[in-house]
């Protein structure tokens, strides 16, 4: 007998998304990513018009895939939720040099703390891991869980290619950006929940 297939398309932002211990895996079958530069100049010129205009931005469908409400399957839409959380690493990475370089070290630093709990996962102050939000497969998921922990790109001898062009998309190649919480609103204190990324 065939089991029923429900629909329940809903319109939310990626910081709806990703709260309340919710969790995204990507599938075995899933490709690695692959963004190369031509999508993340598309992506971030797109970021840059959201910004000016303060307006959101509708970055396509996801199609997940659930049987307890909080861990999802990616069916589609992986390479947007993996590039967007990539922004995320790099928003934090910039946050991190302002707090060692004594620049509003404490609202930075909170900053950080509430970016990484929202968007990143949870950090386990026992095993000193963070427990990810977003698993990827497996040729790509210890590559991004080390550049979330850590906020740096591993080095590169022995990665695959893909992780190459993984490190190479992410961390190391966005745009400098004095003020990052500025990506996400006008104000210099901006909560990142209140404008989306959708």
């Amino acid at each position: 007998m065939f089991e029923k297939i429900y629909l329940d398309p809903e319109n939310r932002c990626f910081a709806e998304m990703m709260s309340n211990n919710r969790r995204y895996v990507v599938p075995p079958f899933q490709r690695d990513y692959s963004w190369e530069d031509e999508q993340w100049a598309e992506l971030w010129e797109d970021i840059e018009q959201m910004r000016q205009s303060q307006t959101q931005h509708f970055m396509g469908y996801l199609v997940l895939q659930t049987e307890d409400g909080k861990s999802f399957q990616i069916i589609d839409g992986q390479q947007r939720i993996t590039t967007v959380s990539i922004v995320i690493l790099a928003v934090l990475k910039t946050l991190q040099s302002l707090v060692d370089d004594q620049i509003d070290k404490e609202a930075n630093r909170q900053r950080i703390e509430e970016y990484k709990r929202t968007y990143i996962g949870v950090f386990d102050s026992i095993t000193l891991t963070t427990s990810p939000k977003l698993v990827l497969n497996r040729h790509n998921n210890q590559h991004f869980r080390a550049m979330a922990e850590k906020l740096e790109v591993p080095t590169r001898r022995r990665l695959t290619k893909t992780n190459r062009a993984f490190s190479k998309s992410g961390l190391q190649s966005m745009p400098p950006c004095k003020n990052p919480t500025m990506i996400f609103g006008k104000n210099e204190k901006a909560d990142i929940h209140k404008h989306s990324l959708t």
